[in-house]
């Protein structure tokens, strides 16, 4: 394990980072309503400003 983590040019990605990777999505894609990027929770959905990326997460403003 210590020879992976001592890598070369390898680098943590910030949770944005990690969001705008396609197929890094799990769970209920998200939904665009006007400038509110909403997500179904089952019972209803939660909205807020924001926009939705092309991997399915909100991008809130």
């Amino acid at each position: 394990m210590k020879k992976i983590l001592n890598l070369r040019g390898v680098s943590l990605l910030s949770k944005n980072d990690q969001s705008q990777i396609l197929g890094s999505r799990s769970g209920t894609p998200c939904f665009q309503n006007g400038n509110l990027c909403c997500i179904d929770t089952g019972n209803g959905s939660i909205c807020d400003t924001g926009h939705c990326l092309p991997n399915g997460y909100c991008l809130f403003s």
